[in-house]
């Protein structure tokens, strides 16, 4: 410890805690930083889904039937199914 830095003491069987320490959800899991690289992390993860569905569509097969399931990948199968159709009219 530092000379200078106040302690607390949060309980009778816990260790004394340093005034000056940052609390945990400024660090960790819990910042914005990190909601927003998750953020990121799902949306590439959706947009993955849904090219893998409609490539696999293209070429004649089926995609797996977890993704199958996903709302977003019965949507861009949607989508490519009504440009299929505008394109042969």
């Amino acid at each position: 410890m530092v000379a200078g830095d106040a302690v607390c003491t949060a309980g009778s069987r816990r260790a004394p805690l340093l005034a000056s320490s940052t609390p945990n959800y400024r660090h960790g899991k819990f910042t914005r930083e990190a909601r927003e690289l998750g953020k990121f992390f799902r949306q590439m993860a959706k947009d993955a889904d849904g090219m893998t569905a409609s490539t696999m569509h293209a070429h004649g097969l089926r995609p797996p039937k977890p993704i199958r399931r996903k709302v977003h990948v019965r949507k861009a199968l949607a989508a490519a199914k009504a440009r299929k159709q505008e394109e042969t009219k």
